[in-house]
């Protein structure tokens, strides 16, 4: 790593350069090669010196032979030749004001790449989070995972103020981390820098500054939205999750007109997520359109002796002029009751939830339960089900999963919180046989590690399937586990106490090198033990 003192060549900033240059005995070399070894000798001296450390002459090596390698090795010493030039001295790399990480955590996170990128998108994830910055060795090969969007933003934090510094020497350090501010909260970035990155780095920026500074991403984006292309449009669009709240419904009910259809539907999704929080009386034009489509089409009506409530759906016979443009796809298969049936579900899922509370005055569990007439019940309650996720409505989304028919639907239960989620995993997880698909789906919503209760139910499914699933259907799964497992902590297995890095190593060692499971176990024992590894180096470099 350069400190002061240091001059550059030509190819950086310095005046001197790298020069081929020739040494004395090379055109005694081409002489004798042009006339043959034994009419001229050949020299012994003039060299480079690494030719003369590398070739030292023996007694009987062939004349000819031994003309070949000195040429070859004066070659390769004249191209990588400096010759001294005037340089200017670097300014030295700032100071590091936070802690660095041992040079044994950077290996291992490195390793993780070569392990598995998902794994190590993670770790370098935790390591950024605990403030944490790598050694001066290890930055530039952590430079040059900038080409890959696994890592995103979080890169420009653990290769600190070192890392920054040498990505403002070479502009091919910077085309693989763009010259962002480390902390959104820093300075605003410039436009121009803004728009020279690629959507990955971008989008990851600006959910950083909505952390810090909702509006200020905002504007960010409006500056530059026009020249955006749509891909770039749409992914940019979803930076807005973060902090989405009343604010931003001028700039994303412009966007809801976009003339292309993706981004159409992304911006309809973050005002259905926005009018799901708001009051009836203060639904922005978008919601009071939904609202007004949904309204007709659920009625609350009472059948049979006991003149018990029932709802009464019905689906539109065509849709309003505004449809598409608030990104209704009416491009719909199949004949004019399924495209009817399609329309339903979309105006429901993009109606406030709120609506049907207010109308029936009726709790979500209430309205659940309540019998439905006429041919669309499905469309009904899919419609529902999409609403809750859509709009992150955990009391409707709890509500139905109290419905058979919603039982551990993954999109409803990652509404629900975080201690929540691993609760209902955990229930579903007791009852479930081995190879139940709803097993992955459902554990893929609950962020990891796992608590020990979820952990260790997860630990004793695995357990269930060695002997009774086959490893291609499980391997998805065992992936999941080993980035998602808690490491360093005992399991309460039920024959033993183990962590789980030091089950899935016996488990491993229990089957014949040869049998389908062997590998998998292996997988999942390395990542395990890698990221206890990590978890320990994290301990020694705890500021």
């Amino acid at each position: 790593m350069a400190e002061a003192g240091v001059c550059v060549s030509a190819s950086g900033r310095g005046g001197g350069g790298l020069v081929s240059r020739r040494s004395v005995a090379w055109d005694e070399l081409v002489t004798a090669a042009t006339v043959g070894t034994s009419t001229r000798a050949l020299p012994h001296t003039g060299f480079h010196p690494t030719t003369v450390t590398a070739s030292p002459e023996a007694a009987d090596e062939d004349p000819a032979a031994r003309l070949l390698d000195l040429a070859a090795m004066e070659s390769a010493a004249s191209a990588v030749t400096v010759e001294a030039g005037p340089a200017t001295p670097l300014e030295p790399a700032p100071p590091e004001p936070r802690s660095v990480a041992t040079e044994r955590l950077a290996d291992l996170l490195l390793h993780s790449v070569r392990l598995d990128r998902e794994l190590a998108g993670d770790l370098v994830d935790l390591v950024a989070a605990t403030g944490l910055v790598l050694p001066a060795s290890a930055v530039p090969a952590f430079l040059e995972l900038g080409r890959d969007a696994q890592f995103g933003h979080t890169l420009t934090a653990i290769v600190g103020e070192r890392g920054r510094w040498i990505v403002g020497l070479d502009p091919q350090w910077a085309e693989l981390l763009p010259a962002m501010p480390r902390d959104p909260a820093e300075r605003p970035v410039d436009i121009a820098d803004w728009q020279s990155g690629g959507w990955e780095p971008r989008a990851a920026y600006l959910r950083g500054l909505r952390t810090v500074d909702p509006a200020a991403a905002r504007e960010l984006l409006a500056s530059g939205w026009a020249p955006e292309p749509a891909e770039d449009r749409t992914a940019l669009l979803g930076a807005l999750d973060e902090r989405l709240g009343p604010e931003d419904v001028p700039f994303v009910e412009a966007a809801v007109r976009d003339r292309r259809e993706p981004v159409r539907l992304r911006a309809a999704g973050l005002l259905v997520r926005i009018c799901g929080h708001l009051p009836l009386d203060a639904l922005p034009p978008f919601g009071r359109r939904f609202a007004d489509r949904a309204r007709p089409l659920v009625r609350l009506g009472r059948q049979g002796l006991l003149r018990s409530a029932t709802l009464e759906v019905s689906a539109p016979e065509a849709l309003d002029d505004q449809a598409g443009s608030d990104g209704i796809v009416q491009r719909t298969m199949g004949a004019q009751p399924g495209r009817r049936a399609s329309w339903l579900q979309q105006i429901l899922r993009n109606a406030p939830l709120a609506l049907w509370e207010n109308d029936f005055r009726r709790s979500p569990a209430e309205l659940v339960a309540l019998p439905v007439a006429g041919d669309f019940a499905r469309e009904l309650h899919q419609g529902w089900a999409a609403a809750a996720a859509a709009q992150q409505n955990a009391v409707w989304a709890r509500a139905l999963l109290g419905s058979s028919a919603f039982a551990a639907d993954p999109s409803l239960v990652g509404v629900l919180g975080a201690d929540e989620r691993a609760r209902y995993a955990h229930t579903v997880l007791r009852s479930a046989k081995p190879g139940d698909a709803t097993v992955l789906p459902l554990l893929v919503r609950v962020d990891g590690p796992w608590p020990t209760e979820l952990a260790t139910a997860v630990v004793e499914y695995v357990e269930w399937l060695l002997p009774s699933a086959l490893v291609r259907e499980s391997t998805p799964l065992l992936r999941l586990a080993a980035r998602r497992l808690p490491v360093r902590v005992p399991l309460p297995l039920a024959y033993a106490q183990a962590t789980s890095e030091d089950w899935a190593d016996q488990r491993a060692r229990d089957f014949a090198f040869d049998h389908p499971w062997r590998t998998t176990l292996t997988s999942l024992s390395a990542t395990l033990s890698l990221r206890a590894s990590v978890a320990d180096e994290l301990r020694r470099s705890a500021p």
